[in-house]
């Protein structure tokens, strides 16, 4: 039986140490027909030197360029354009265990889908769980987003759909799962167990500035796509995000 190729993008600047972490946890995976593809964004604390060593412990299945960009989504569209493989998925931070990607791959092969998500940890510099995202199935009218860092999608959604849109800084993922999913063409499945373990502190997840600008492009991006209530949307996201941290808490 076919299996589909994998294209893992790592968007990196300056973070050696979880960019070490998030290489050793994609090496460590049990299913191997993938590629990583490392932008980084012209770092200088050793990042350059660390990629070439993982560039050779991958055995020709890394690609990395290292150049200075206009920030994080741009850094992402560039992965995308250099993957080369039937399936898409963004890593900045660590596999919940060693099956993940096996898990993925046989969820599209089972269920013919295009796009796979499931849930995820935040976790603190002490590996402490400090949030636990937990959407399940939804709809993007109900205030439901899938995990982001947990989304798995096809070479060809990106072709029908195209990339993110740079003029969202800190919702820009938001927006593509808006524009992706609002139309309900898609065939989403969902895989009810933790993924990823993902480093607290992103664009969007870090601090209530943080939050507070996802939000509001959040509004401006359900409004830019003509999705109807987009405020009342935005508000029953808020009320979701907010119980994510009252959920449980102890790792798997």
């Amino acid at each position: 039986m076919h299996k589909p190729k994998i294209s893992i993008i790592t968007v990196t600047y300056n973070d050696k140490v979880h960019l070490k972490m998030t290489l050793d946890s994609l090496m460590s995976q049990t299913f191997t027909d993938y590629e990583s593809i490392v932008v980084d964004g012209a770092s200088e604390d050793g990042t350059i030197e660390l990629l070439r060593e993982y560039k050779e412990k991958m055995k020709g299945r890394m690609r990395f360029i290292s150049e200075k960009d206009d920030g994080l989504y741009f850094a992402v569209n560039k992965g995308i354009e250099m993957a080369e493989g039937e399936i898409v998925g963004i890593l900045f931070d660590r596999y919940a265990n060693v099956e993940v990607l096996q898990k993925i791959v046989d969820t599209f092969e089972h269920t013919k889908c295009d796009v796979v998500h499931g849930d995820l940890f935040y976790l603190n510099e002490q590996g402490k769980a400090v949030r636990y995202w937990h959407m399940g199935e939804g709809r993007i009218q109900d205030g439901w987003m899938a995990g982001h860092p947990t989304l798995y999608v096809k070479m060809e959604v990106y072709k029908t759909y195209g990339v993110y849109n740079t003029i969202y800084r800190g919702g820009a993922d938001y927006e593509f799962e808006v524009r992706i999913f609002k139309d309900g063409k898609l065939k989403i499945s969902y895989i009810p167990e933790v993924l990823i373990y993902m480093f607290y502190g992103g664009t969007s997840s870090g601090n209530f500035k943080g939050y507070r600008r996802s939000f509001a492009e959040g509004v401006e991006a359900l409004r830019a796509l003509e999705v109807a209530h987009p405020v009342w949307i935005n508000v029953k996201r808020v009320f979701i995000v907010i119980k994510q941290f009252f959920r449980r808490r102890e790792l798997p």
